[in-house]
C-alpha cells in the first residue's frame, strides 16, 4: 500500500525519496531505503508489486509481518548501501533489489527446511542475477519501466537476502548449541 500511496504523490515522492547519489553524500541517508519504495512509472510499480505478491504466495510461511518487515528493510538498506558504495548510479528507484533479497532469503529458508523447491529457486535466482551481470538488463524491460534495469541492485539484494538467512541460521544453531536441555544432568 505504501508504494501505491507514494506513486499517487509523484513527482514529489521521487524528488524526496529516490536514491540520488548527491543527496546521500549530502546526508540524506533515508534515500538508501526509501529508493526501494518509489518507481519510475506505473508499469514499474505494477511489475514490482506483482513480484511482491508472487513472493508472498510462494513464501508466506517464512514471514510473520514483523519478520517480513525486518528482512525487507535490511535488504532495502543493503541494496542502497551497495549501490552507493559499489556502483556508479547517480539515481535509483524501485523494489526489485529488495525483492531479490526477500526471495533469496525465503529460498535459503526453504533449503533449511529441506524443501527441494528452495534449491531450485535459489539456483534460478543466482543464474538470473549472474546472467544479468554478464549480459545486462533486458532492453524491452528498460523501455517498459523508462529506466535502465538496475542489475547491480538485483545482485546486492540477492546477496543481502542470502546473507541475512545464513546469519539467522548461524544464530539459531548457536542458540540451540548453548541452550541447556531440560531434564538432563551433566
Amino acid at each position: 500500500m505504501c508504494v501505491f500511496a507514494l506513486y499517487f504523490f509523484e513527482p514529489y515522492s521521487s524528488t524526496y525519496f529516490e536514491y540520488q547519489r548527491q543527496g546521500v553524500e549530502n546526508g540524506e541517508l533515508w534515500r538508501l531505503i526509501t529508493a526501494n519504495l518509489v518507481h519510475t512509472n506505473f508499469a514499474h510499480l505494477v511489475l514490482n508489486s506483482a513480484g511482491l505478491f508472487m513472493i508472498w504466495l510462494i513464501q508466506a510461511e517464512h514471514f510473520s509481518s514483523k519478520r517480513f518487515s525486518l528482512v525487507f528493510l535490511l535488504c532495502a538498506l543493503c541494496t542502497g548501501v551497495g549501490i552507493h558504495m559499489l556502483s556508479s548510479f547517480a539515481s535509483y528507484a524501485g523494489l526489485s533489489g529488495a525483492l531479490h533479497g526477500v526471495i533469496s532469503y525465503g529460498a535459503v529458508k526453504d533449503i533449511e527446511q529441506k524443501l527441494k523447491f528452495g534449491k531450485l529457486l535459489l539456483l534460478g535466482i543466482v543464474v538470473k542475477v549472474g546472467y544479468e551481470q554478464i549480459v545486462g538488463g533486458s532492453e524491452s524491460l528498460k523501455q517498459l519501466i523508462g529506466a535502465n534495469v538496475a542489475v547491480d541492485a538485483h545482485l546486492y539484494g540477492m546477496l543481502s537476502g542470502i546473507g541475512l538467512a545464513l546469519i539467522g541460521l548461524l544464530l539459531s544453531t548457536k542458540q540451540k548449541a548453548t541452550t541447556p536441555v531440560h531434564g538432563k544432568s551433566d
